[in-house]
């Protein structure tokens, strides 16, 4: 199948084929999830909202999607409705300079009706424990900053961000060599890199995250691979063991050269310990074995099923390809990334995933009976890294802060939560816990402080750990959060809405 790849005069990327029947296209924006900042986190989805809010009414099927990527809109019909379909689009990403804000306002609450817990609070997933709150980390976040947003600030986003040169057009028919779409020009939005933050083979123990491990592995080939290693994971995981209903895989491209895989595995609460245990276990065995013959033979079927003929399966793998582009990164064509599936097998999958235990990482919800967990990362000779903002620290620095005239707060008893007292100072808050250990958060570690209503605030540090801090909580609980207040950077303080 012959791929054309072109530029606009305005510079928009074109990918097109000559696919027989319905015509399948999209239109590509290259900024997702990955590429914003905590503060302002959510503007790419807020700006899906009311680009969709302006495409009605729809008079052929269409929907738009975000990912860590890229905010994409895909439409099917004639060839003239699409393309009319994507002058529509541009049009609508034109009047994001003049939202009103009853516009604002009503794409802010369906934010909140579709994504309720990510609009109020911080979230985490695998690659924040990875990354932090850098590139690609932040994908989980969540967006609880969003609620601050004007009309000045997404305004100003889309016009440096949803800019022709940060845009991608792919169809399953030849556009015209006269093909282009009105939107605003500029240079292509700076990108950070992934940096790991934690880079040992650890347990990390988080809020819902059920139990998921993540590899890093050759950028090259990993859909087939991470497809391979979850119908391994999945015959010991759940056709032996029965700890789960079945295993899930997602893949993030971390750079040029590598991507990360993460296979998601949700049991029983009774059942945490054992499958991280089992989930462990099952990646040593396939890095010594390798999977079945048959797991390569369903991975391999996959790929087939994606990279079929048909104008919905050439829509979607000329997306890939775009979204690729768009941040820099080579992209394996249609034949290549058949050819790499084509050529696993268990030996190769064995290798790969030997080479890629040194970057093993294994979430598990901390839920999970502490006992137990501490027993089974013993015996798979893994730490537990508990990830708290509150890091532990030694006495002496709580009494040079009570020698002074720090005045010392104390929490309030509540079932089932440590007695603890806390000292602010001018670059930390320390606590002193009942059974004498000691912990604190930096200010200068902060990178977002949340501001709720009621006064709650909510610490964020630049690893993803965060902590709320309210009134009811402490014994003289305004006086407390009034001075944490006055302590921390205002310029990283920013409203979050109540809960």
């Amino acid at each position: 199948m012959q791929i054309v790849t072109s530029t606009t005069p305005s510079g928009i990327l074109t990918r097109t084929a000559n696919v027989p029947g319905r015509t399948y296209g999209a239109v590509v924006f290259g900024v997702g999830t990955r590429d914003e900042p905590v503060a302002t986190a959510g503007m790419a989805h807020l700006a899906l909202h009311l680009i969709e809010a302006a495409l009605e009414p729809r008079l052929i099927p269409s929907r738009a999607r975000l990912d860590a990527n890229s905010i994409t809109f895909e439409a099917s019909g004639t060839t003239a409705q699409v393309v009319a379909h994507f002058r529509a689009i541009a049009d609508a990403v034109l009047a994001l300079g003049s939202v009103t804000a009853y516009e604002l306002g009503r794409a802010k609450r369906l934010l909140e009706v579709e994504e309720p817990g990510e609009y109020r609070h911080p979230g985490v997933d695998v690659f924040t424990f990875r990354y932090g709150l850098g590139e690609l980390g932040r994908t989980g976040f969540g967006f609880p900053g969003i609620a601050a947003t004007s009309k000045k600030d997404i305004a100003r986003w889309a016009a440096s961000r949803l800019v022709a040169e940060n845009t991608a057009v792919v169809l399953t028919k030849p556009l015209t060599a006269s093909f282009d779409l009105d939107l605003p020009t500029g240079p292509v939005p700076t990108r950070g890199d992934a940096v790991q933050i934690l880079e040992t083979p650890t347990l990390v123990a988080s809020e819902n995250l059920d139990v998921c491990a993540s590899l890093v592995v050759p950028a090259a080939g990993a859909e087939a691979l991470a497809d391979a290693i979850k119908f391994g994971l999945r015959e010991r995981l759940v056709d032996q063991a029965g700890l789960a209903y079945d295993v899930s895989v997602a893949t993030a491209r971390v750079d040029e050269a590598t991507a990360a895989l993460s296979f998601d595995v949700s049991p029983r609460r009774d059942d945490l310990p054992e499958t991280v245990r089992a989930l462990v276990l099952g990646l040593q065995d396939i890095a010594d074995d390798g999977v079945s013959p048959a797991a390569v033979t369903l991975a391999v079927e996959f790929a087939r099923l994606e990279l079929a003929s048909d104008p919905a399966s050439v829509r979607d793998s000329l997306v890939g390809e775009a979204t690729l582009s768009l941040r820099g990164f080579s992209a394996d064509s249609r034949d290549e990334t058949l050819g790499l599936a084509l050529a696993l097998t268990p030996e190769t999958v064995a290798a790969a995933v030997a080479a890629a235990m040194p970057s093993l990482l294994v979430a598990f919800d901390d839920d999970a009976d502490e006992k137990t967990m501490a027993k089974v990362a013993k015996g798979l000779s893994l730490p537990i890294d508990p990830f708290r903002l509150l890091q532990p620290v030694s006495e002496k620095l709580w009494k040079k802060a009570v020698k002074g005239d720090a005045v010392v707060f104390t929490k309030k008893k509540i079932k089932g939560l440590p007695d603890a007292e806390a000292v602010i100072t001018d670059s930390a808050l320390l606590h002193r816990y009942e059974d004498d250990s000691y912990a604190a958060v930096e200010f200068d570690d902060l990178i977002l402080v949340g501001e709720r209503p009621n006064g709650t605030l909510v610490l964020v540090d630049g690893a993803g750990r965060w902590l709320p801090f309210t009134v009811k909580r402490w014994k003289n609980g305004q006086r407390f959060v009034k001075a944490l207040r006055k302590a921390v950077p205002a310029e990283l303080v920013r409203e979050f809405p109540a809960v």
